[in-house]
């Protein structure tokens, strides 16, 4: 089954087509986003949710985004973000959200550099996962299953894998 793709558009002569993870009974625990390299911030529906909010009711912002991260892991993710608007590069993090309602989520985001057909760079583009339903109270097998795509969106955002190798291992992650 193909998985739907979206156009995201970061400036007026790029477009990037991104793949929205819709695996069977997760769709609202994975999500996608775009940091475009003009600073603006584009968010899948279920990222949107992620964060307490209706898909389509925001327009997230590198403040709105830090706003949302857990004060104990501010500083890492703070210092993670600074390093990739200086230099952009695949990175992984793991750290905890507050969404608007205060409910704290574990998440699992990882990203890496897109580009233009000219290879001019457009911004970073990568995945949330949402851990929380693995932590609370979900049974040993979700846990299991979020526990191993979280570590293959790990190592898909890691430096020295090709762009071929990430799209290997979501094709068979359907991620």
């Amino acid at each position: 089954m193909d998985t739907p793709t979206r156009l995201l558009r970061c400036d007026d002569g790029g477009v990037q087509s991104a793949r929205t993870p819709l695996t069977a009974g997760w769709s609202d625990h994975l999500g996608w986003f775009s940091f475009c390299a003009d600073g603006r911030w584009v968010w899948s529906p279920q990222v949107e949710q992620m964060h307490g909010y209706p898909p389509g009711t925001v327009i997230p912002t590198t403040e709105l985004v830090l706003s949302h991260v857990h004060p104990d892991d501010f500083a890492q993710v703070a210092d993670t973000l600074h390093a990739l608007q200086r230099t952009p590069r695949p990175f992984g993090s793991q750290h905890r959200i507050v969404d608007v309602r205060h409910r704290v989520h574990d998440v699992v985001v990882s990203g890496a550099p897109f580009y233009d057909e000219r290879g001019s760079l457009q911004g970073i583009h990568g995945s949330y996962v949402d851990m929380t339903p693995a932590t609370d109270g979900f049974g040993a097998g979700n846990r299991s299953e979020y526990a191993r795509m979280a570590a293959r969106l790990r190592v898909v955002s890691r430096d020295g894998h090709t762009d071929e190798q990430r799209q290997r291992v979501r094709a068979a992650t359907r991620c």
